[in-house]
């Protein structure tokens, strides 16, 4: 990371951290990044930009890029939540604005940049109080946002028209938009096509994961409409919970993941699909399905 080509971009990108292959797709695509994971590094990023700073920054919007957390499409940093209902989140935002840390920097915007981060009326309120806070404009997302929303530069411009803004949002929520669904799967949804691996292989998540068995994936399956997938590799989304579910080889599993509140179900065929979403034909029953499965390995 190079701070003073930070500094001399239009928008000045910092990307969440994490063993992740939609962050790492979009920490490959952009070339001047910061990768933080937290609040912690949030904060020794913003001290080692001041120290760099010039007396006439160049104007920029600050892009706050991540996973948009499940249920309340709240953007992600790492581990740290952006929410302004949150005393010690609110509290640090002000922070900057007593120190004038983003007119220091050139910043006169800043973009939640997640899926649907202006989706959900948490959401909505988070950017409406951090542009007060700030007395900035703040934008969230109305739509999906994939890798192939960003370019070398960051967030590309042709793709503002996804932006929602506090302005805006101070007066009615957001018009509804079409879901972005990428590029259409010509494959059908094969559980015993996918790749099995192993417990102690699976990679560690932020988000739970559950144990089926063959019945219970099954009956998974009959929700799905296996002939329903587009490819949305690097899809700025946290799942609700993953699901383990055994392969015909012992103690290999298949993993599938729960998105968008039970709207899709994700796959992973390989290191190239990175992510094939099918269309669920009940979300509601496949969540509480869902809910019943243990965490834990079945005996």
């Amino acid at each position: 990371m190079n701070i003073e080509s930070l500094l001399d971009q239009r928008h000045l990108a910092v990307i969440s951290s994490g063993a992740d292959s939609d962050l790492e797709l979009v920490r490959d695509t952009v070339a001047h990044k910061a990768v933080v994971g937290g609040r912690c590094d949030l904060e020794s990023l913003f001290c080692d930009l001041l120290a760099a700073a010039r007396p006439e920054e160049r104007p920029k919007t600050l892009d706050l890029i991540g996973h948009a957390a499940p249920g309340y499409s709240l953007l992600t940093l790492g581990s740290w939540v952006v929410d302004a209902t949150n005393k010690v989140v609110s509290s640090y935002f002000r922070e900057l604005a007593e120190n004038k840390v983003l007119p220091r920097l050139g910043i006169h915007a800043v973009r939640l940049l997640g899926s649907l981060t202006a989706d959900s009326m948490l959401g909505q309120a988070t950017i409406c109080a951090l542009s007060d806070i700030l007395d900035v404009e703040v934008y969230g997302t109305r739509n999906l946002l994939h890798a192939e929303h960003f370019i070398e530069n960051g967030f590309d411009d042709r793709q503002d028209h996804l932006l929602a803004n506090s302005s805006d949002l101070r007066r009615e929520p957001p018009s509804s938009q079409p879901l972005l669904l990428g590029r259409r799967v010509m494959r059908a949804l094969d559980l015993d096509a996918l790749p099995a691996t192993t417990l102690a292989a699976m990679r560690a998540t932020a988000w739970p994961r559950r144990f089926a068995s063959r019945l219970q994936a099954g009956m998974m399956l009959g929700m799905v409409r296996r002939d329903a997938g587009w490819a949305m590799p690097g899809l700025l989304a946290a799942p609700s919970c993953e699901v383990a579910i055994p392969a015909d080889a012992p103690g290999r599993y298949h993993v599938v993941q729960v998105m968008l509140e039970g709207t899709f179900l994700r796959v992973e065929r390989d290191a190239s699909s990175q992510g094939d979403c099918y269309k669920v034909s009940d979300p509601r029953a496949l969540l509480e399905l869902v809910e019943t499965l243990p965490q834990s390995v079945l005996s």
